[in-house]
């Protein structure tokens, strides 16, 4: 039974928002192994380095997964190609092909 367009566009977003949850965990995880690793080495526990080794190391990995699944995301729902359709519209015959 094919499904109509706006149960697909539904079922995209429930996806994606499944995604970048999972995304959050393993950023946390990534930060929790970032600040056990760093805590591992030091001899006199500093917790202004382990907040922002948690800090840098989570966020850069949240942010990276955050932007690789939009562009997915924007792949798959066909976001990309209204908008190149859309450029060639405006100045047609400046770019070439």
């Amino acid at each position: 039974m094919p499904t109509s367009e706006p149960e697909l566009a539904a079922l995209r977003i429930q996806r994606l928002k499944r995604t970048l949850k999972r995304m959050a965990w393993v950023s946390l995880l990534c930060a929790v192994l970032a600040v056990a690793f760093v805590a591992r080495g030091m001899d006199g526990l500093e917790i202004h380095i382990l907040i922002a080794t948690a800090i840098m190391a989570g966020g850069s990995v949240l942010v990276a997964s955050f932007l690789m699944t939009l562009i997915f995301f924007s792949n798959q729902s066909g976001h990309d190609a209204d908008a190149h359709e859309f450029s060639k519209e405006l100045d047609p015959g400046e770019r070439p092909e």
